[in-house]
């Protein structure tokens, strides 16, 4: 590995990871620990800095950069109740680590840390304006415009789970009704294939039995495409990306979906945006990539 450029920390709700990255995107000494969110942001907290201090780079590196579920201000480092995250309202998060390992804090929310990290050294490298976007149990998003991370004035660019893309469409918790992320997330999929009468306990067991030639699962998945692809639609009327990066457990089934997303996608885009540039996020490790390099943003 060549000269550490930073220590960086993805925080999950389940996990958290750290690692130290180099210059050019390399990853050394990858921890992962389980978060136990339960036990509150403070014990949390102090795992983090642990996990920090144990890097070997510590004392070489002058940056943390740290990914964390949103809704989150970067400038002012504070997160602001993730839903995944309980009791984390008002956490002066880039305050209280700063404090502790007296370095440079960079705080973004993990879509965001994923996107720059595929758009600078994933399947958006070499690419003006890169989409990505993230589609597990949730939708998520970032906008990467000349390798600098677009957050706009609420930090909410590019978080696409809240666009509304079907009339009268599902209902979840906080977001619009008929919500990209109501309607395509990898939660929204399992709904509609047990709806369907298919007995499936995971997004794997719905596209097997797709590729089983199940009419059911068929007729679900192709649904299910047809709603990603007016998403993509409607974020390309807006920022026009050279490519869209897809990642998140969902994407699996990468080979399945493409294919789907490109029959449908022309019909919702003037005739000369029908050509889009598709692409499954490629890093193992977008997020602690990526959080190395919110500095240069």
């Amino acid at each position: 590995m060549s000269t550490p450029k930073a220590i960086t920390v993805d925080l999950g709700g389940t996990h958290i990871r750290c690692a130290t990255v180099d210059y050019q995107g390399n990853i050394s000494q990858l921890q992962k620990e389980k978060s136990e969110i339960h036990k509150g942001y403070k014990y949390v907290i102090n795992k983090m800095i642990s996990m920090i201090r144990k890097q070997t780079a510590f004392d070489e590196v002058n940056l943390i950069g740290i990914g964390c579920p949103g809704p989150l201000s970067a400038k002012k480092g504070v997160v602001y109740a993730p839903p995944n995250l309980s009791d984390w309202d008002q956490v002066p998060l880039t305050a209280i680590i700063q404090k502790e390992v007296n370095k440079q804090v960079c705080l973004e929310n993990d879509a965001n840390v994923a996107a720059l990290g595929e758009a600078t050294f994933g399947s958006g490298r070499g690419y003006q304006i890169c989409q990505y976007i993230t589609i597990s149990t949730g939708v998520g998003g970032g906008i990467v415009i000349n390798g600098k991370l677009v957050s706009g004035q609420h930090n909410c660019a590019g978080e696409v789970g809240n666009i509304i893309i079907r009339d009268n469409g599902s209902e979840v918790k906080a977001l619009n009704k008929g919500s990209f992320e109501g309607e395509a997330s990898g939660r929204s999929l399992m709904i509609r294939a047990n709806r369907a009468g298919l007995s499936v306990h995971d997004a794997e067991a719905v596209f097997t039995l797709y590729q089983e030639g199940s009419p059911a699962a068929m007729r679900v998945v192709q649904d299910y495409a047809h709603d990603i692809a007016r998403g993509m639609a409607t974020i390309a009327q807006v920022i026009d990306p050279d490519v869209f990066i897809l990642g998140g457990g969902v994407m699996n089934a990468f080979a399945i979906l493409e294919p789907l997303i490109l029959k449908y996608y022309p019909s919702y885009v003037y005739p000369v945006m029908g050509e889009v540039q598709i692409k499954q996020a490629s890093l193992e490790e977008p997020g602690i990539v990526g959080a190395a390099f919110l500095a240069n943003n």
